[in-house]
């Protein structure tokens, strides 16, 4: 029995005195999820690759290609506008061409029974060029005659050319036959005023006028004079007459 109890404790012992091998450490999430994963640099020495390449690729052909068309582009539109400076001063008139209306020739201003109108009126207007070294192109000058802002009758003077330092008159007939005004008031208020021997008028002449230096002719340039005259219709015993007449020339 003694035996036995000695066996048994001398098993008892070897088994306490073997080792069992200790259980590994469990895996973080981080390293079951990214077993390989590298740390980044610190920011401070991490650099761009598209710095340490240079100016060697497309990139940089396109960059320089747009600064050279910006460049070539500005160059152009000074030049243009240098160009169009020069001409300017030069092509620019010290004096602005200048309209002025003469005197009136009135043969013929009567009124019919219908209070419609018949009329022959000669136009003088001179045309002036103070300037000393420009020429002016006149294009074809209308004249419109009214009464009471209505027109009644048109006229016009060709084109023609004028060189420096000249005063150029121009003559222009006015025929009108049986003009009727609308309203009618009009025309019973034309025949009170051809009755008491003075009448308001209103002449506009207006051209586009070119200046020509040289071989060069600018663009055209609209000029216009406005006159009022009071006129004494011609009758059977007097001829017409011009009481007052004022201009105002404009563009």
């Amino acid at each position: 029995m003694a035996s036995k109890m000695n066996r048994m404790l001398s098993s008892s012992s070897r088994m306490g005195s073997q080792v069992y091998p200790q259980e590994p450490t469990p895996m973080h999430f981080t390293q079951l999820f990214y077993p390989k994963a590298t740390a980044m640099p610190p920011p401070a020495t991490h650099t761009n690759r598209c710095r340490r390449r240079g100016c060697g690729g497309l990139g940089c052909c396109c960059a320089s290609i747009c600064a050279t068309l910006c460049s070539l582009l500005f160059t152009l539109v000074f030049i243009l506008g240098l160009a169009a400076l020069i001409a300017w001063l030069v092509l620019r008139p010290i004096y602005a061409p200048k309209y002025s209306f003469g005197d009136l020739q009135i043969k013929t201003f009567n009124l019919t029974p219908q209070n419609t109108l018949n009329a022959n009126i000669v136009y003088n207007i001179m045309a002036s060029n103070r300037n000393g070294k420009i020429d002016f192109k006149h294009n074809a000058i209308a004249v419109h005659t009214s009464y009471g802002g209505q027109v009644f009758g048109q006229a016009s003077i060709p084109a023609f050319s004028q060189g420096h330092r000249n005063v150029t008159t121009l003559t222009s007939e006015l025929v009108v036959n049986n003009f009727e005004f609308v309203p009618a008031s009009l025309g019973t208020a034309l025949a009170t005023d051809v009755n008491r021997g003075s009448v308001a008028l209103h002449a506009r002449g207006s051209a586009k006028v070119r200046v020509k230096v040289g071989a060069i002719t600018s663009f055209a340039v609209r000029v216009r004079v406005d006159c009022d005259f009071t006129v004494k219709p011609p009758t059977a015993t007097s001829p017409g007459s011009v009481l007052n007449k004022t201009c105002v020339v404009s563009k």
